[in-house]
């Protein structure tokens, strides 16, 4: 990630899901958090979740919502897991 934070015209960042693979184990959560600290802490970033964020048990669902919140109200969404947003020249969905 270090690579991604030295780039001085990033405008955003978005991750595309599978943050972390807690797969049930909450600490990988917080493993993945405090290594994109210093990345995510400094460029706006956004993520949507994949099959590894979600899982129909519900636990890692409210794990990845917690941490990650997304813009899903102002797109008039009604989870937080669907959403979309103008960036630039571009619609995010």
């Amino acid at each position: 990630m270090e690579h991604l934070r030295g780039m001085e015209d990033m405008d955003m960042l978005l991750h595309t899901g599978d943050l972390s693979y807690a797969d049930g184990f909450p600490p990988r959560w917080d493993s993945f958090g405090r290594l994109a600290e210093p990345l995510m802490s400094s460029v706006p970033t956004l993520s949507v979740a994949g099959n590894h964020d979600v899982t129909l048990n519900g636990l890692e669902s409210m794990a990845y919502t917690t941490r990650y919140p997304t813009p899903y109200a102002s797109s008039g969404s009604a989870s937080p897991l669907w959403w979309s947003l103008d960036v630039g020249p571009a619609h995010v969905v």
